[in-house]
């Protein structure tokens, strides 16, 4: 979490995927999630939420949930998944399911997509879904190799250059802006 205090995990030790909490503190684990399926954890800027993708259907949707537990709320009932809150709180990036994938753009609050973007023909939001520490753009990885940067302004993505020519499995923003 952005204040240091926990860390927020998926588990399987309930027989489904669940989001747990550990407090670095005491060592205490907490269950938060106790569906079918739950993945992809998320926490909110100013770490009071746990935002996350309910899989356990057919439709993917995107739900939150106090970073002290408690009753689930739904965020996003749009077939989503792969959360990422922006560095200032205020908006989801997330793959946005529809005829095709595509990235998309919502408030923290839900409500429809802000904005939606075509990726990369053999973009992947697995392990790389990531905002710029600027909060200005989204990047995101490729089956092939390389690493896609969104503007929000709108424009196509672009291959982000100077990047090894080879398949990237995940890759993080340093708080200066480099890869």
């Amino acid at each position: 979490t952005p204040d240091g205090r926990y860390i927020v995990f998926v588990s399987t030790r309930t027989g489904n995927s669940n989001i747990y909490r550990y407090d670095l503190n005491t060592g205490e684990q907490k269950q938060l999630t106790s569906g079918a399926s739950e993945e992809f954890p998320a926490v909110s800027a100013d770490g009071k939420w746990v935002i996350y993708a309910a899989t356990g259907s057919i439709k993917h949707t995107l739900w939150k949930v106090s970073i002290d537990g408690g009753e689930p709320v739904l965020l996003i009932e749009k077939p989503t998944g792969f959360p990422r809150v922006s560095p200032d709180g205020n908006l989801i990036a997330c793959a946005y399911y529809e005829h095709k994938t595509k990235l998309a753009i919502f408030s923290v609050y839900g409500g429809e997509p802000l904005k939606l973007f075509d990726v990369a023909r053999r973009a992947t939001f697995t392990n790389g879904l990531r905002w710029t520490p600027d909060g200005k753009a989204v990047t995101y990885r490729d089956l092939s190799n390389g690493i896609w940067k969104q503007s929000l302004d709108g424009g196509e993505p672009q291959r982000l250059e100077g990047l090894p020519k080879e398949k990237l499995f995940s890759y993080g923003w340093s708080r200066d802006g480099n890869l």
